[in-house]
């Protein structure tokens, strides 16, 4: 039978203490970081996990909770969000911290729920993160003074003090359009999520304004609103290219371009000859598309980074409201 690893192994493989190994595996305790690292790489090469609670109670302070709540209005949560959650749990496990993660899908029923858990829920903070129904961003905002709203600028209201960091998704727009344009495309097709969605509404704006600005008619064709998933986009695509309306270029998020490439080709099509393709968000499937997907690329990594400093360092608490700058990566597809 294989024998169970203890911390007296740890410590005797480490040339240490076991009260040394003690404090190392415990989050809140003091002690050199050199020593910790050296200590937990051993623990973790040996297999040790303390199986039980032996010995005297510990008596470091326990780590502060954070609660987490991740909005969708979909059949899944989208890729790009859980980007963002796996990220931002990152960090704030370094800092010592331990995450409470919720997901609601827009059900009432079910959000009313999880508001009355979370208020009864004793916490460092609240950070909500993607998409919520009006109603229930508001309530959001309004039941947690000083609450941090991720990936969604918040609805503007004189009775909450929040904070957001989000992305300039109208200049992402503008970053697309301008460049499809400088490839000689004039029929720009926007296939876009529904407008109730604080991002699609910032992308048609984008959208919008760019061609205005270039004295192109908007032609409200060349604008199509999906459910945000792939399936809805590809039947709307399928949809619009037997209608005959004339285009040369897409501009999208990366989800929807893969399914958008996909109806192309089936439609003999060829991208980016006859039709041109930029997405949005960079996703790492992005990079493995055939032809590699030209996108708009939205640092999740960053927006966590400056998540976690805002939580940890907003000593005036005052909000802050913040739009991170998007960066346009040229590939194959356009």
């Amino acid at each position: 039978m294989k024998k169970r690893i203890t911390i007296a192994d740890v410590a005797a493989a480490c040339g240490t203490s076991s009260m040394t190994v003690c404090r190392a595996l415990r989050q809140k305790a003091r002690i050199n970081a050199e020593t910790r690292a050296k200590i937990l790489k051993v623990a973790q090469k040996l297999g040790y996990f303390r199986q039980t609670r032996q010995g005297r109670p510990g008596t470091a302070q326990e780590p502060q909770k954070i609660q987490l709540l991740v909005g969708f209005r979909r059949k899944s949560v989208p890729i790009f969000s859980f980007r963002l959650l796996i990220a931002l749990e990152q960090r704030l496990a370094e800092r010592g911290y331990v995450c409470m993660t919720r997901f609601a899908n827009g059900d009432y029923c079910a959000f009313a729920r999880i508001l009355d858990s979370m208020r009864s829920t004793e916490s460092a903070a609240v950070v909500v993160i993607g998409d919520f129904p009006e109603k229930q961003l508001l309530a959001l905002q309004c039941s947690f003074p000083g609450l941090l709203i991720l990936d969604n600028p918040g609805i503007p209201d004189d009775d909450a003090a929040y904070s957001s960091l989000t992305f300039d998704n109208v200049e992402a727009a503008h970053l697309q359009v301008e460049h499809l344009l400088s490839q000689k495309r004039k029929r720009i097709l926007l296939l876009n999520g529904p407008l109730e969605h604080a991002f699609a509404r910032e992308l048609e704006s984008g959208y919008r304004e760019t061609l205005q600005a270039h004295k192109i008619a908007v032609d409200p064709a060349l604008i199509l609103h999906s459910d945000f998933t792939p399936a809805d986009a590809a039947k709307l695509l399928e949809n619009f290219i037997r209608s005959k309306v004339p285009f040369d270029a897409i501009a999208t998020t990366d989800e929807l371009a893969v399914a958008a490439i996909r109806v192309l080709r089936q439609h003999q099509l060829d991208v980016p000859r006859d039709v041109a393709v930029c997405g949005c968000d960079n996703i790492p499937l992005s990079e493995q598309l055939f032809p590699t997907l030209t996108t708009v690329a939205l640092d999740y990594d960053h927006l966590a980074e400056l998540a976690v400093n805002h939580l940890c360092g907003n000593a005036s608490g005052l909000p802050v409201r913040k739009k991170l700058s998007p960066a346009l990566l040229v590939r194959h597809s356009s």
